[in-house]
């Protein structure tokens, strides 16, 4: 199979699901990677709040990455979310459509987009239709558990991260520096 050439300009769809542990760490050594080659980047995190320390470490580089956190800082049921949670996403979300479509960042994550996705505050053909309107240049890396099927069929590339085994079921807490 032959390569295709794609202009630096296209901007790509990015997905990092599963039930793994790394998808944020994933997105992060993207941004990373970005800002090392002088890019604007935007994270939004839904769901989270500060404490990470992904959020201590890029914090040298605030000329380059912006971090908005839309989240509690609790841990979220999917299946039983409160409305405070609930708006708290839908807040995040009306950010990260005006961030995909104004076209001021070269690299836009969506942290824990999925779980907002599942709970229906974002509807996976809205956020489609976002991402197939951002203007070129501007790729976007969506992360978080059970990516509906239509967000994998829109992205050029979905990464899954498998969980094989995990010490919190052993009855290890999580911990700074390695869980957050």
């Amino acid at each position: 199979m032959g390569l295709r050439e794609v202009e630096p300009s296209h901007g790509l769809i990015i997905v990092i699901t599963g039930d793994g542990k790394g998808k944020t760490t994933a997105a992060f050594g993207q941004v990373l990677r970005a800002v090392g080659h002088g890019w604007k980047v935007a994270v939004i995190q839904f769901f989270k709040q500060t404490g990470c320390g992904e959020i201590k470490s890029v914090a040298a580089f605030s000329d380059l990455v912006e971090i908005i956190q839309c989240g509690s800082g609790k841990w979220i049921d999917p299946n039983h979310m409160s409305p405070v949670d609930q708006m708290n996403a839908f807040w995040g979300w009306g950010i990260a459509r005006d961030l995909l479509l104004q076209g001021a960042h070269q690299l836009i994550v969506l942290d824990e987009i999925m779980l907002a996705l599942q709970s229906e505050v974002v509807p996976p053909a809205e956020l489609i239709a976002a991402l197939q309107s951002r203007p070129a240049g501007v790729s976007v890396m969506l992360t978080g558990r059970n990516a509906p099927p239509a967000i994998c069929e829109a992205a050029d590339i979905v990464s899954e991260v498998v969980e094989r085994k995990h010490c919190f079921y052993g009855g290890v807490a999580a911990s700074a520096g390695l869980d957050y």
